[in-house]
């Protein structure tokens, strides 16, 4: 178990905000009155943060509130194996912004979908690398203005990673309603498996889900990317290859068997899904299997 401490970094009270580079080896868990962005410069490790564990990547991001104990834990033994800058403000530094809140959510707000680590797959995440860059160079020349520099800059970091919150929950919603759709419409799925060789009318599937033609092709579309009609299709397919493969029955017999009722139709959409006719598909894999 490692012992946790308070950090008591003071930040100046009419401008609460220190961005810094440390290499050097935290030895317990620690926690503080401000909120902290962290971005990794260089080397690999693992970072501690309110009992998770993450690996520590150059250009990692973390995020951190003022309650959670952390701890960034070097992978070599040598001091100066890992480098990271650490951008720390007080929220009252922002009070002005009347949305504030709002974007101070991905610092208090942790599920399975957005954590305290970015990584570089986040589309705003290269941007936010950047920021990092021209806020560190703001504070550290304090021209004229840097004051009001920093704190836009800050805050269009704050707005960036508010969005890369953001997306981590669109995509779960997404994910939340695929399922649902799923759910709803797995008896068809179930349906086609059993029958898809057999001829299928929509008003016989929309029946089974107590759905509407009209929504049933809908939903089916957004679950799958095809339309009914076109996966049956490609069932057919599938089993007529294996039928190809592993029988001698005429062309004509796998097609019909397989679920289409004209051979010359069967030759088009096969030739579609698999760029060449029953007959060469057939001569291919036995072809193949002699050598």
């Amino acid at each position: 178990m490692f012992r946790q401490i308070y950090e008591q970094l003071q930040l100046d009270a009419d401008f609460p905000f220190v961005i810094f580079e440390t290499s050097e080896k935290q030895q317990f868990l620690h926690y503080h009155d401000f909120l902290e962005l962290n971005i990794v410069e260089y080397g690999e490790g693992s970072y501690m943060i309110d009992g998770r564990n993450y690996p520590i990547l150059p250009g990692d991001i973390f995020v951190i509130n003022n309650k959670e104990p952390h701890m960034a834990v070097h992978q070599s033994m040598h001091d100066g194996s890992l480098k990271l800058t650490v951008l720390a403000f007080d929220i009252s530094l922002l009070w002005r912004n009347k949305e504030i809140s709002r974007f101070l959510t991905p610092f208090f707000s942790r599920n399975e979908q957005f954590s305290h680590r970015i990584g570089s797959q986040s589309r705003y995440y290269p941007q936010m690398a950047e920021l990092f860059r021209t806020i560190a160079q703001e504070y550290q020349e304090q021209e004229k203005g840097w004051q009001s520099g920093v704190e836009s800059l800050l805050m269009y970091l704050l707005t960036l990673l508010y969005r890369c919150y953001d997306e981590k929950q669109e995509l779960e919603e997404e994910r939340k309603d695929f399922q649902k759709l799923y759910t709803r419409i797995c008896a068809v799925f179930e349906y086609i498996d059993r029958h898809f060789c057999e001829s299928i009318t929509l008003d016989q599937l929309a029946e089974l889900v107590s759905l509407s033609p009209h929504y049933l092709c809908k939903c089916f579309k957004k679950v799958t990317g095809r339309t009914i009609f076109e996966y049956i299709e490609q069932m057919r397919i599938q089993y007529s290859c294996y039928l190809l493969r592993t029988t001698e029955d005429s062309i004509l017999d796998i097609a019909w068997n397989s679920g289409f009722r004209t051979v010359s139709y069967y030759n088009r959409v096969f030739k579609k899904s698999e760029g060449i006719s029953p007959r060469d598909y057939r001569r291919q894999k036995i072809s193949r299997e002699s050598l």
